[in-house]
């Protein structure tokens, strides 16, 4: 064996191990208030360190055009982060897909389809999906 690739292999698995020990999001909370327009965004992540290891960024899109991108540099406590955001220019049947991002790997999507009539409980219809 040469003698540089005991250096090599040990820095490759430090790199690669940091991602291995991260995760994406493991859920997504949407509510969309019509009579505010505020979109209260909650996002499950469950970590040991909230200032090593959280949830860098939350984007929203509105029928697929990105609206707000807003990044963290830590996260609320070891549980979640939470993010409201207000969003004026939304109409009944729009999809608002929001999308958070772990800082280490991995992210999470659910798109909320505003309802027809707002309703007392406001939202409608939601997806998640993991990227």
């Amino acid at each position: 064996m040469r003698a540089w690739t005991v250096p090599v292999s040990a820095v490759l698995w430090l790199g690669l191990s940091g991602a291995a020990f991260g995760h994406s999001p493991s859920g997504l909370e949407l509510a969309f208030d019509w009579n505010t327009h505020i979109l209260s965004v909650h996002v499950d992540h469950r970590v040991k360190d909230a200032g090593k290891h959280y949830v860098d960024e939350i984007t929203v899109e509105v029928n697929g055009k990105k609206i707000v991108e807003q990044t963290f540099r830590s996260q609320v406590d070891e549980t979640h982060q939470d993010a409201v955001f207000k969003i004026i220019d939304v109409q009944p049947g729009d999809a608002v897909k929001v999308t958070a991002g772990c800082n280490i790997s991995g992210k999470k999507s659910q798109t909320l389809t505003l309802s027809a009539q707002p309703p007392p409980n406001d939202a409608a219809k939601t997806s998640e999906t993991d990227e």
